[in-house]
């Protein structure tokens, strides 16, 4: 697995953002500039009670995902901001 590209969901409104392609390896780390296609609406559907997550950018379905598993994370501490939630996706074809 190659953990210095990485792809960033960066929310701006509630169930839309911007996909992000970064590259953390480097000094000091780059990301690569935004494109209209990277501007992504986000929808939760169900099938054969399975919660899925769609994405749609400009151009119509972008990509599906089925949720494996959501898991509440505990805090690192008072002072520190986690994320509050770890997400398992897998890609539906």
């Amino acid at each position: 697995m190659n953990y210095c590209n990485g792809v960033n969901w960066c929310f701006y409104k509630e169930k839309q953002f911007i996909l992000e392609f970064a590259h953390y390896c480097n000094e000091p780390p780059t990301k690569l500039t935004s494109k209209k296609e990277d501007y992504m609406k986000l929808e939760i559907m169900q099938r054969n009670k399975k919660p899925y997550l769609r994405l749609m950018n400009t151009n119509g379905l972008f990509d599906t995902f089925e949720v494996l598993e959501l898991t509440k994370n505990k805090p690192l501490s008072e002072a520190e901001s986690a994320f509050d939630y770890t997400m398992i996706l897998v890609r539906f074809k």
